[in-house]
């Protein structure tokens, strides 16, 4: 599990990498023409927050009394999993949106409505991940209130996410 996390962690260095260098190039030298590869990137992006919302609904269900224990062992062991790499795959998921941005930004008309969209969904994004570390590192009990921030911002973020595919 300990390399699964390594590995994860190095692949999302690596991502903002390459999207600053992508940011900085295309945005030197006009915009990027990539049409439908940075549109797939945003889809992939999207696909790998499924685990990340996967773990909230079987936390849910961990804590609901109306789940049976049968159940509850039954989904231990994929809870465990998804529970060890929430933070990992979030940083992946943070990478993919840093070079999907890369890919789509056009510093010719950044005014477009479908790109203010996705500032606001970065900065739901990035505000998601900070509270998510504080929340992380903080061990008193002000930890519940930052992770319901956590959560509200999650919803936000989905709502924003389909507003931002129908002004498409």
């Amino acid at each position: 599990m300990k390399n699964a996390k390594i590995c994860l962690f190095a692949l999302s260095g690596a991502e903002f990498v390459a999207a600053l260098v992508l940011f900085f190039v295309f945005t030197i030298h006009g915009k990027m023409n990539v049409g439908e590869g940075g549109e797939a990137l945003g889809w992939i992006m999207a696909v790998s927050m499924t685990p990340l919302l996967a773990l909230f609904v079987l936390r849910c269900m961990f804590l609901s009394k109306k789940t049976k224990p049968e159940t509850k062992m039954k989904l231990a062991p994929v809870y465990a999993v998804l529970n060890q790499l929430h933070m990992p795959i979030g940083a992946v998921t943070l990478g993919l949106l840093c070079i999907h941005f890369a890919m789509v930004f056009d510093v010719h008309d950044p005014s477009y409505l479908h790109f203010i969209t996705g500032y606001v969904l970065i900065g739901l994004l990035f505000a998601l991940a900070i509270i998510g570390i504080i929340a992380h590192t903080n061990k008193t009990p002000a930890r519940k209130y930052l992770t319901l921030c956590h959560q509200i911002d999650v919803a936000l973020l989905i709502v924003a996410f389909i507003v931002h595919l129908i002004l498409k």
